[in-house]
């Protein structure tokens, strides 16, 4: 059923603010500024003097700084990304920040003087119960101290930022808003493009990849001037605190260590060849082609009147409710909230940021999700991820507060993946017909070697840059011959890249936005097949408890405690090989079933749907 005239929801934000007028939000400002103040005079330069009782007090009046900066921070992010056009919006955020900025100055002394204290005196501190509860977030904050400038210094670079770094970002986000794409004669925006790439039509699909490339390439020049000034500043900063690799203070924010991340790096490197040069091998042969072109990547397989099914808003809801119902109510009646009271905004429309996320506010709120809903069944996998992280959200809110609700971005990857796992099971397990479920097969294999192998790739792209940065300027051929070899190198060689891709890596926001951000994607998704084999091979009592567990601790502990009640450990050399085997295991299914249809060119004779599905139906019945 198509869903161009259901109704989809906008989301209503009124649990922060009731609008860019609400009288509270002056309030909140001048509130925000006295605290500041308040804060400054009495803890600046006091700290090591101060009792455990006395410590503690500081922490709580620190949360509650943070969760008025919060609100006011989240709330006009949130207004902006559906509206990214609207001046107004433009100019209330640009004030807002401008408010936050100076309030943050204000108290930019807390982290610095934490860690000037010894470890006798901060170590006496914690001994009180209240300072105690707050160690993984005092813990987290002293990871930092030896990169950690003087204060002045500190204080420099936060002025600095709004003209270097991060504005060179802004202006990265400013110019994806008004790109406009060429295809037949009609300008078009990237909504527009991110559509027809996934488009069921090969020339349509062609012509979004081409349209992109032309009008990257045409401004290649401004995208390298962009990235060469991110990646410089990054270097100085890198510099200055002593970071050891350009990856390295992206690893210590999200508290994993570099051998952890080399780790997964290499084995994903070394899985190229069994996983995504054989798929795309397979896949070139079930086209009927010797290779497949950069833009055949995640079209689905033509089957012979099997049509794309549609789902409307209130299909894809269900599904999602049902499938993490299925694995814990809990979970789903916290999902359900979502769609009760409107945390979502799904309308796809003009101005609207393109892309999916769910965004954590503030305790005494609940998170939102952002997403472009179209009713394929992308948007089905879109909104269980989005939910996922709602739902990750929402307990560690409620269960850690404002100072240790957030989770590293390895972490945080964690429930979206695992929900994204639970509908496609809920799926394939009620699918019996063959046709419907090589298509959910071969969806699915798509989407974790995009998230789990591709992601690699980017990594292995930005770590050519940010070193090749070091060393001087890079032109925009140098850009696109890193570009080119990373992804020839992770596609194999089937897959034929062309120049049309050359200036691919313009639109990868993340690695403009969030240097080194990418390999979460694969770590969470590696983590998540690991976690999920456990799950389904039934050793861990009470699994769905210790899950849901999990997910309330947010940042309060780091990856290896937190999987130790599984039985995992993310340092094990076999840990992350474990989570690219389910996705060969997949491939293995899929190409099974390939020749059960009579795809490829050295084909069997295809077998009947009917029989087909007895086929499959014994082998469900009787294990893998």
């Amino acid at each position: 059923m198509e869903n161009t005239q259901e109704k989809l929801p906008r989301w209503d934000l009124s649990d922060l603010y009731k609008g860019m007028d609400d009288p509270k939000i002056k309030k909140d400002i001048s509130k925000l500024a006295l605290m500041a103040e308040k804060f400054e005079t009495r803890y600046k330069g006091s700290l090591e003097a101060l009792s455990g009782e006395e410590f503690a007090k500081a922490i709580k009046a620190k949360e509650k700084f943070s969760e008025v900066f919060a609100r006011l921070s989240q709330f006009t992010h949130l207004s902006l990304v559906t509206d990214q056009t609207n001046t107004d919006k433009k100019q209330f955020d640009s004030s807002i920040r401008d408010n936050l900025r100076s309030a943050a100055k204000k108290i930019m002394f807390w982290g610095l003087e934490i860690n000037q204290l010894d470890d006798d005196n901060i170590n006496q501190k914690l001994e009180h119960p209240d300072v105690a509860k707050y160690r993984p977030y005092i813990e987290e904050i002293r990871e930092d101290k030896d990169h950690d400038l003087a204060s002045d210094l500190e204080r420099l670079f936060m002025d600095k930022a709004q003209t270097s770094g991060p504005a060179w970002v802004k202006l990265y986000s400013e110019k994806m808003v008004r790109m406009r794409y060429n295809v037949d004669g009609k300008m078009v925006s990237e909504v527009v493009i991110d559509k027809l790439e996934l488009s069921e039509k090969e020339e349509e699909r062609e012509k979004a990849c081409r349209a992109a490339g032309k009008a990257s390439d045409k401004d290649a020049w401004e995208f390298a001037l962009i990235m060469n000034n991110i990646a410089k500043d990054k270097a100085i900063s890198d510099e200055w605190r002593k970071y050891k690799e350009s990856v390295s203070s992206r690893n210590l924010g999200n508290q994993v260590e570099d051998e952890v991340v080399e780790n997964l790096v290499s084995t994903v490197k070394k899985n190229y060849k069994n996983l995504t040069h054989r798929y795309y091998g397979l896949k070139a042969d079930w086209l009927g082609k010797d290779k497949i072109e950069y833009w055949d990547r995640n079209c689905a397989v033509p089957l012979g009147g099997l049509e794309e099914k549609k789902y409307t808003w209130e299909e894809a809801k269900n599904i999602v409710l049902e499938s993490y119902g299925e694995f814990s109510p809990e979970m789903a009646n916290i999902a359900k909230k979502f769609f009760d009271n409107n945390w979502i905004d799904a309308e796809p429309r003009d101005g609207k940021r393109s892309g999916a996320f769910s965004s954590r506010t503030v305790p005494d709120a609940h998170p939102y999700i952002l997403m472009n809903f179209n009713g394929k069944a992308a948007d089905v996998k879109t909104l269980a991820h989005e939910l996922g992280h709602g739902v990750h959200q929402y307990l560690s809110m409620e269960k850690q507060g404002m100072l240790m609700q957030g989770t590293p971005l390895t972490l945080s990857e964690t429930a979206s993946v695992f929900a994204e796992m639970l509908v496609f099971k809920n799926l394939l397990k009620k699918e019996e017909d063959p046709k419907k479920r090589f298509a959910l097969i071969t969806n699915k294999i798509q989407n974790m070697v995009n998230t789990g192998v591709r992601q690699i790739a980017f990594h292995d792209y930005e770590t050519k840059v940010h070193h090749a940065r070091k060393k001087g300027e890079l032109s925009e051929e140098q850009y696109g011959n890193f570009w080119m070899d990373s992804m020839k190198e992770a596609m194999g060689p089937k897959v034929n890249i062309d120049e049309c891709v050359r200036s691919g890596w313009t639109q990868i926001p993340h690695m403009f936005r969030t240097p080194f951000y990418v390999y979460s994607y694969s770590f969470g998704n590696g983590l998540v097949n690991s976690l999920y084999k456990t799950y389904e091979e039934g050793k861990v009592g009470g699994f769905q408890d210790k899950y849901l567990e999990l997910l309330g601790k947010g940042g309060s502990e780091k990856h290896g405690s937190m999987l130790k009640p599984f039985g995992l450990s993310a340092k094990d050399t076999d840990f992350w090989q474990k989570g690219l085997d389910v996705i060969s295991d997949f491939i293995d299914e899929a190409e099974k079933l390939g020749k059960q249809l009579g795809l490829g060119k050295d084909k069997p004779k295809a077998q009947t749907n009917a029989n087909a599905a007895e086929v499959i139906k014994k082998k469900s019945q009787g294990g893998r």
